[in-house]
This record gives structure tokens, sequence and C-alpha cells, in this order.
């Protein structure tokens, strides 16, 4: 064989801009994707697109690329061709070795896949763009749904995989992404078709509302599964979040409205329905009012009393007084004192003085002024 021929072959199918050895400089930087793992070659199965690199080392040394062709055979330059469609990466690689080694007398021969082949792949039902996909035989289904705009009522616990031979598997993508379950994230073949159902409001959705970054409105829920489990997958918590305790809103048969609370050590044993409703509340704030400067709502400070919450409200107004401070509990209890230990949810009320009851926010010099006056008036009166 002349391996210089082979060579300046392989120059004239790539298009110049070689490197010292005769293999194209842009092939080694094109098309470089991340894979999840390395290709295994007891698994991977080669097809029409795939390239591989032949490394001959002998008197002469060559690198080439060649890819695999449309009707499955790898033709090498002035060597010949073997048909590699079907085949494990493995016997693939055995069979390039062998046909090259019929044409050389001496050296040795490497054979590696350079880079993976793509095809497409058809996806139809509850996605905005029903059509074909391109992937590599690497992805798998959350892959290819990363590629798709999915419908808000997409149901990914059973979706269905048909494939040329007219066989069919379903799978719950959610078992993937809670358990990582990669059975239920299966890699894609050619002539496969992917469909994606659309879930029924009134049998496979509940309802998310309140404090949320994202996600609220209706979803989907699987069937028997658990608060916890929904929260993790679906859920995108706000900052104020509270979620010792989640309130659940359950139809009832006859037509009424059941309202559960749910507390955080009970996530995990709560079974949602479909048409359930989800509220996620906001962290209970301390309100306080009455005769304060600066009455409102604030932040809960673990280790804060009543009189702590004072003085964050600007302090007692001149007709106000902390004698009779009340606090009530968000459970209707009723506590009294500065010194009271205040909780989530607790409404501070300052109540007005007897002084200022009677007087208002006048001072006691214009009392005192004020009665002088009137002295004053009822001696000149009786003068007279």
């Amino acid at each position: 064989m002349q391996l210089r021929e082979l060579q300046q072959q392989n120059r004239q199918q790539q298009g110049g801009d070689l490197n010292d050895i005769g293999f194209p400089e842009r092939e080694l930087m094109r098309d470089v994707r991340a894979l999840e793992e390395p290709v295994d070659p007891e698994t991977y199965i080669v097809g029409p697109g795939d390239l591989f690199t032949i490394n001959i080392i002998s008197l002469e040394s060559v690198l080439v690329s060649v890819p695999v062709g449309p009707t499955g055979d790898l033709m090498i330059p002035n060597i010949g061709s073997v048909r590699l469609a079907g085949k494990k990466l493995s016997e693939a690689e055995s069979e390039i070795r062998e046909l090259v080694a019929t044409r050389l007398l001496d050296g040795t021969i490497f054979v590696n896949l350079q880079r993976l082949r793509t095809f497409r792949v058809y996806v139809y039902g509850a996605v905005l763009e029903p059509g074909y996909v391109e992937i590599t035989p690497m992805m798998r289904i959350s892959d290819l749904l990363e590629k798709t705009d999915l419908r808000p009522l997409a149901l990914l616990n059973e979706i269905r995989i048909l494939r040329h031979d007219g066989s069919e598997n379903q799978i719950d993508l959610y078992e993937f992404q809670l358990n990582g379950d990669k059975s239920q994230n299966p890699r894609l073949i050619e002539g496969d078709q992917v469909f994606v159902p659309f879930g029924r409001l009134n049998d496979h959705t509940i309802v998310l509302r309140g404090a949320l970054e994202s996600g609220a409105g209706y979803t989907i829920v699987r069937p028997d599964e658990t608060l916890r489990d929904f929260l993790d997958r679906k859920a995108r918590y706000s900052a104020s979040a509270d979620l010792e305790s989640v309130t659940v809103l359950r139809p009832a048969v006859d037509g009424t409205t059941v309202i559960m609370t749910v507390n955080i050590e009970d996530l995990g044993d709560f079974r949602l329905k479909p048409g359930d409703e989800i509220q996620l509340i906001g962290q209970r704030s301390i309100n306080v009012h009455g005769y304060v400067a600066s009455p409102g709502s604030f932040g809960f400070i673990p280790g804060f009393t009543a009189g702590d919450y004072l003085s964050l409200a600007g302090g007692l107004l001149p007709v106000g007084t902390s004698n009779g401070l009340r606090v009530t509990r968000i459970d209707g209890t009723v506590l009294r004192g500065e010194d009271v230990l205040i909780q989530r949810g607790d409404v501070i009320e300052v109540r007005k003085s007897v002084s200022g009851t009677l007087f208002g926010e006048v001072s006691v010099l214009n009392i005192l002024t004020a009665a002088a006056t009137i002295t004053l008036a009822a001696v000149a009166a009786f003068r007279r």
C-alpha cells in the first residue's frame, strides 16, 4: 500500500488545511459534545454518519478520518470498504484493522471513533411544535425534551417511545428526575418516535399557589404522589415561603372544600389527589399596631420579646403605654406584658394610657395653663 496516496486522497476529501501527518485540524475542533459517560464499545451501535480515525504507524505514518456512508459502509481510499452499520463499536474497530492490515506489510494500526453521528427523532403530542429533533446516539429522553418546548400539561410520567420494529416502551421521567432511575430515561435510536400525552384537568392536575418564584398554577401530579415528592419536583419557593406547614384544599363529594394543614414532618406521608389545591404561605410576620411611632409588620427574630418589637416600631407615642400590652397568638391565645417571648404570627397591640384617653395629646403644661386661665377668669368674674 502507498501511504502517501492514502494521505493525499484524504486531503482531497477533507478539503485541505491538514496537519503535519495529514489529519484535518478542523475535524478535531468541531462538534465536540459533552457526554454523560464514555462511549461503551460493547453497547454502542455504529451507523451512517459516525466518523472514524485510522492512525497507521509505519515507515511512513498517516492519520486519516473516514465517515460511515449513508448505506452503512466505511470506504477507505485505496484500500477498500467494510460494512459497519448495526455492528457494535468493538466489532467495527476490529474489522477496520483487519481490512487495513490486508494492504499493510508491516506497521501498527489504531482505530478510534472520533465523532458521533446525528439522527432525527419525531416528537409529537403535548409539545408546542411537533416535528423532528436532531440528537446523537448518546442522548436520552431528557436531552430530547430539553430541545423541545413542552405544553403546560405534558404528562411526563406516561411518555411512550414507539420503535421502528413496532415495539412500544412507556417511561416515567419523573422517576428519573426524583430518584435518578436511568431505566426511566433511556437512550434513543434511529427510527424512534416519542409521544408525550396531554394530562386532563380533572384526572391528572392539581393547583399550586402562594409564596413561589415559579411553578404556580395547574400542574401534573403523579398517581399517589406524596406532598414532599411533589414539592421537591415542582415547587420553586420564594425566600419568604414558610414550609413549617402547608395548606391543602381538597374538594369533597358534597361540593364543599376540606381544608387540611400538613406539618413539615408529615409531608412525606400525605398523598395528593387530582383536584387538590396547595397553598404555600409566606413566613408569618410580627404585626405591631396601636400607639407606637411606626406601626407595621416586622420579620420574626428568634428570642425577641414584645418589648424588643416596641423598640423596632419606634417606641411608644406620648399617649401610649406598655401597661396592659397585649400579644395575640394565631390560635387566639392572648398574653400580656413586655417580657412575652414572641412567636411567628403574633400581633402586638399598644393601648392608649389613661391620661391619653382623658386629655389626648395635650401636654401637662397645656393642661396646667388651661386650668390657670379658667381659675383667673372665675376670680375676675366674682370681683365684678
